[in-house]
């Protein structure tokens, strides 16, 4: 949370510095969600450890999470962003059958504490493709860095497995302006290769208060993973999504 708490100053600090500076238009947006995960099968090794499934498994509690976007337009159709997405999923239970994670053997019966932390952080590039009075198409490229963990504690400890890596996403958005005010979004980053797959993607509508303050709400969805020797995980996560853009 204190790391959170840090960018969030530093994005702000950034924002108001160059806001003004030379007549372009940057713009910072805030989007928070109610969480749920419906799918999270994991086995860490992938080729030893015992296959379970998080939601199934374990009481997995709801939350609330948030992510922050810093945009910049470099001309009239190439922009820029920076995306910080942290997320936490924590479960609890008791383990109904024996569970060998990542040097660990947890035992049939154990109370155990588990979590699933998968933070993003995102540079885009986006080009306006087609952009008319009524339809804006993207077309760009992500560079997306992961910071993963997953865990299992029980009363003699914790096993984690932790992951730092890169992932290259290609960026696609469609807006409907159905009004001047009102009008259709949608995002998408995504990847599919052999080693796994990442999809990001938000389907909502916007309204458009002053050419200053916009406001946003949908649905949004995350799914993917990966699958060797090393970790087998693939998660699909669910966001009711609201959120709010201020344009400088």
């Amino acid at each position: 949370m204190k790391k959170g708490y840090i960018i969030v100053i530093l994005l702000a600090l950034i924002v108001a510095g160059l806001s003004g500076s030379d007549g372009r238009k940057f713009s910072f947006e805030f989007e928070g969600y109610q969480v749920w995960n419906t799918m999270n099968d994991i086995a860490i090794p992938g080729d030893t450890g015992t296959r379970f499934s998080l939601p199934d498994t374990l009481d997995v509690e709801s939350k609330l999470a948030y992510r922050l976007r810093l945009s910049y337009q470099l001309s009239r159709r190439h922009s820029l962003s920076v995306l910080y997405a942290p997320l936490s999923i924590k479960a609890e239970g008791t383990l109904p059958t024996d569970l060998f994670f990542y040097e660990r053997l947890f035992r049939t019966g154990s109370r155990v504490d588990a979590l699933y932390r998968f933070n993003s952080y995102r540079l885009t590039w986006a080009f306006d493709w087609v952009n008319t009075e009524k339809i804006l198409f993207r077309v760009g490229f992500t560079a997306k860095i992961r910071d993963a963990e997953i865990a299992v504690t029980d009363a003699a400890g914790t096993s984690s497995k932790t992951n730092v890596g890169f992932v290259p996403l290609a960026h696609l958005a469609f807006h409907w302006r159905i009004s001047p005010q009102f009008h259709f979004i949608s995002d998408l980053d995504a990847l599919a290769a052999k080693q796994g797959r990442a999809e990001d993607l938000f389907i909502g509508f916007s309204w458009r208060f002053s050419p200053q303050i916009s406001v946003k709400a949908g649905y949004r969805t995350v799914e993917g993973g990966a699958d060797n020797d090393v970790v087998y995980n693939f998660a699909w996560i669910h966001y009711l999504s609201a959120g709010i853009r201020f344009n400088f």
